[in-house]
């Protein structure tokens, strides 16, 4: 029987924290994302880590992106950095779907 799992990333956050909270309410095991942002390669590697682990029992992954902190003033830098990290993320799910 596959079980249902989610990864959380930005479990910390306002609308993490209230994701993780449903999830348990519904008991649905819920893998947290502990992601140093101010790092670009570190943020990588532990999204990378999270997913395996979240992966490792197998059955059916659902993937909750609760992170980001653009807003109207942050630099062009920084969200080039976060969209950077996202898009290597996804790029990381497509193979481990494979």
């Amino acid at each position: 029987m596959k079980v249902a799992k989610s990864l959380v990333i930005g479990a910390g956050g306002l609308l993490g924290r209230h994701v993780c909270s449903e999830l348990a309410r519904r008991n649905i095991e819920a893998v947290q994302a502990r992601v140093p942002w101010s790092d670009q390669d570190e943020s990588r590697a532990a999204l990378a880590d999270a997913l395996h682990r979240a992966l490792e029992s197998g059955g059916d992954l659902t993937i909750w992106w609760c992170a980001g902190a653009g807003v109207t003033a942050t630099p062009q830098t920084v969200l080039d950095a976060e969209l950077n990290t996202l898009e290597g993320f996804v790029e990381l799910v497509a193979v481990a779907g494979r």
